[in-house]
């Protein structure tokens, strides 16, 4: 009876643990259910379910926030070199021009009239000397070169009084803001002014800490391009000779010379603190049944996925950690039934064996009490009780060689047969125990290779979160308090998630 209640209680016991393991599985599968993941759709698709975050969110919208910041680039004041040498240069290039004429001048009448300057008065109304002066404009068609002029440097003088009055109208457009023609490609001077730094050399390193300093504005109408400059200088001849003035604009050149670098500097400053960014509360509905997803939902949603697949994936390993432990408990489990049930076959088997010996020595005992009775029964007289003792004897003596012979040959029979019985039932638990441990030993093998491949992934995303939060803080440092909101919120959400993916309980991965 007490093998039997053991047995009972064993079979009892299989169904309970059988349901702690279902039960088991039952929390981890609610718990990955449980964790939100926002489905991966493209741009375009039909939303299958309407979509509500569980969390607040701040999405950064790289598209329009590139497409702000294009526009109010736009907006900057364009930088420019003001060189204020270029009048000099001007005025420079014209006296050495003229100089260098005259000194042409004064060696072509030398040689043509054989001696040094200065000429006869006589000399100058001879032919020779108007077919020279033709001769020689011709030869310098640019050359202001009158007739008083030319009589001036005959008779050796210098002309300073020409050249003066040259210089005067050269200073009266010297004081010009004139650009090139062109901008590099892609520019356009669209804002109503533009910013001048003046510069002695126009290669001269600069800031935008220079540009601020010593920089001032200036309208963008008062900025001419050089072609206008000279097309408006031929329209303001007004008295001056035509002649005069061709030749002074040949000098003027443009003084202001547009700093690409800098602006590009100066537009990346006015539009760094633009972000375009869609702030998500908690139960904010990101996309309904049905809405045809777009950019910016798309944005929501990836953003709502990446937030919550740490969750996710700790809900992950929370079910494989419980589906081996319960492969494990199931393996350890079927081991101590084994041994259990060999146990109790043993105890059975003796127990067995015990009966059958009691029941053939209870038998023997009642046939041999059984024949002693009724050859008792059966004795008339004396001589007869003698002969029927003598048989009784006889009898006794059969019945126990009987119950010898039964014992010397049945007995080892029977004890054979048992044992092969015990032996092929121990040979069959045993080998299902053996594939049971082998089958437990392979679905461990697969749920450490499994762990391993989800623990891979997870590794990767805490380092590409530490990553994030260093390249956020170094742009916040760098961009000083400009945008601080926003940047300490994207630092903020990083920050939890990295701490989120360390909270949890570390996995053992041995």
């Amino acid at each position: 009876m007490t093998t039997i209640k053991t047995l009972v209680s064993c079979l009892l016991d299989v169904p309970q643990t059988a349901l702690g393991f279902a039960g088991l599985f039952f929390v981890a599968g609610q718990l990955a259910a449980q964790t939100p993941l926002a489905p991966d759709y493209r741009v375009g698709d039909r939303a299958e379910a309407e979509v509500v975050t569980p969390i607040p969110l701040v999405v950064f919208d790289a598209a329009r926030t590139d497409s702000l910041r294009r526009a109010e680039a736009q907006k900057a004041t364009p930088i420019f070199r003001w060189w204020r040498g270029a009048s000099k240069l001007a005025e420079d290039g014209l006296v050495e021009t003229f100089r260098t004429t005259r000194d042409r001048f004064a060696e072509g009448l030398e040689d043509l009239f054989n001696h040094p300057l200065p000429l006869l008065t006589t000399e100058l109304g001879q032919p020779q000397f108007g077919e020279f002066v033709a001769t020689f404009r011709e030869q310098s068609p640019g050359f202001p070169l009158s007739t008083n002029l030319a009589e001036l440097w005959a008779l050796g003088d210098t002309g300073d009084l020409v050249l003066d009055r040259l210089r005067a109208t050269l200073r009266q457009f010297t004081n010009s803001y004139v650009r090139a023609d062109t901008l590099p490609a892609g520019e356009k001077l669209t804002p109503s002014l533009v910013r001048l730094i003046p510069v002695e050399p126009t290669n001269a390193p600069l800031s935008l800490a220079d540009v601020d300093r010593l920089g001032r504005n200036l309208a963008r109408s008062n900025l001419v391009t050089a072609t206008k400059f000279h097309q408006g200088i031929v329209k303001s001849i007004g008295e001056r000779p035509a002649v005069d003035v061709q030749f002074v604009v040949g000098f003027l050149q443009p003084n202001c010379f547009f700093d690409e670098a800098l602006t590009q500097q100066a537009r990346k400053r006015r539009t760094e603190s633009i972000n375009a960014a869609d702030r998500y509360e908690v139960g904010a509905v990101l996309v309904k049944s049905g809405e045809v997803v777009t950019a910016r939902t798309k944005l929501a949603l990836d953003e709502l996925r990446a937030r919550t697949e740490p969750d996710r994936v700790q809900a992950e390993l929370a079910l494989e950690r419980s589906r081996a432990d319960s492969e494990t408990a199931k393996a350890m489990l079927a081991t101590q039934t084994a041994r259990q049930t060999n146990r109790r076959l043993w105890v059975g088997l003796g127990v067995s064996g015990a009966v059958c010996l009691l029941l053939l020595g209870a038998w023997l005992r009642r046939r041999s009490a059984a024949s002693r009775g009724s050859l008792a029964l059966a004795i008339p007289g004396h001589d007869e009780e003698a002969h029927w003792r003598e048989r009784a004897m006889e009898a006794e003596a059969r019945a126990e060689k009987a119950t010898a012979l039964l014992r010397r040959n049945l007995l080892p029979h029977l004890a054979r047969w048992m044992m092969n019985e015990v032996m092929q039932r121990l040979l069959s638990q045993r080998s299902e125990t053996q594939s049971t441990q082998q089958m437990a030993e392979r679905e461990v093998a697969e749920l450490a290779k499994r762990l391993a491949s989800v623990h891979a992934p997870l590794e990767d995303r805490l380092k590409a979160y530490e990553r994030r939060i260093a390249e956020l803080e170094a742009e916040l440092a760098a961009k000083g308090e400009q945008n601080l909101e926003l940047i300490k919120a994207k630092i903020e959400t990083t920050r939890k998630k990295l701490e989120g993916e360390r909270s949890d309980e570390p996995l053992n991965w041995n």
